[in-house]
């Protein structure tokens, strides 16, 4: 490599080390903050409903959504806003059989981001659909419940779901614990994930930390971003793919790795070559560690 190749590469790792800590810096400013004091305390629509057997579509162009739940046996919403334009209840709604919390948003010339809060009984088990231009989403432990959610602007926070299909153009993703799997197609934003069984995932821009993973991982960085996992046990075929970034797995075992990377440095040690389950870890630019 003569001197000219070595300056190029110089400044190509300079303009993707500038170009993430803009993005890491913007990201910043979306952090989770569910305690927000702007959010609006005026109640206008409280309902109770006892039919479990729906699932709910909550569809809004700007608010953060709060869904907790209760021991009880029904499903309580309540709706909280300034100077609505439209919104509505509708337990007649056909789609996906489905109950509409609320179709519309706050106005402009509001300050305070209206709410909408969800208590479902602990042993609710149908689909909550979340469909959203711009705010926070916040699912408490839904032990039986699938939580499928499309964000334009925000973050994504679950504690606990049995599945979780999730959609975001910007914002950071945290999950606590999914019983079965997790699927993710993210722009920009980083994803946390506690406990999974199954994950596939697809992230533009963005790092991805797992702390343990059962089942498969399925994982592609389109562009830039770290991936950190701390344990790792595959029943199934598996991979990662990252354009430009390093990834780190701090504990893999019973299964055979194999790494593929174009510039970069590889370190692969204490796999079982003679295993039938496959992690291939494939980096363009970046550096593979396992242990």
């Amino acid at each position: 490599m003569n001197k000219n190749d070595v300056k190029a590469l110089f400044f190509l790792i300079l303009t993707i080390l500038i170009i993430t800590g803009i993005i890491y810096l913007i990201i910043k400013q979306f952090s989770f903050n569910f305690s927000n004091s702007r959010l609006s305390k005026n109640l206008i629509e409280k309902k109770q409903i006892f039919d479990l057997e729906k699932n709910i579509l909550v569809d809004f162009d700007e608010a953060d959504v709060y869904i907790e739940s209760y021991n009880g046996t029904s499903i309580k919403i309540e709706l909280y806003g300034e100077n609505i334009r439209e919104y509505e209840i509708d337990e007649d709604y056909h789609k996906f059989d489905a109950l509409v919390v609320l179709k519309g948003s706050i106005t402009e010339k509001s300050k305070a981001t209206s709410n909408i809060k969800i208590y479902l009984p602990n042993n609710y088990a149908k689909t909550v659909f979340m469909k959203g231009g711009k705010g926070d989403i916040y699912v408490d432990k839904l032990n039986k419940a699938n939580i499928e959610a499309e964000l334009e602007i925000g973050n994504i926070k679950i504690k606990k779901a049995y599945s979780a299909r999730l959609t975001s153009s910007f914002g950071d993703i945290h999950i606590g614990e999914i019983d079965y799997t997790l699927w993710v197609t993210l722009d920009t934003g980083n994803i946390d994930i506690g406990k999974v069984k199954y994950f596939d995932g697809e992230v533009t821009t963005g790092n991805v930390k797992i702390d343990t993973i059962s089942k498969q991982l399925k994982l592609y960085i389109k562009k830039t971003g770290e991936v950190y996992v701390d344990e790792i046990k595959i029943e199934i075929n598996s991979s990662i793919r990252v354009e430009n970034g390093n990834v780190t797995i701090h504990k893999a075992k019973g299964m055979n790795v194999l790494g593929y990377i174009e510039t970069g440095d590889v370190r692969i040690k204490d796999i079982d070559k003679n295993s039938d389950n496959k992690l291939t870890i494939d980096v363009n630019m970046g550096d593979i560690s396992v242990n």
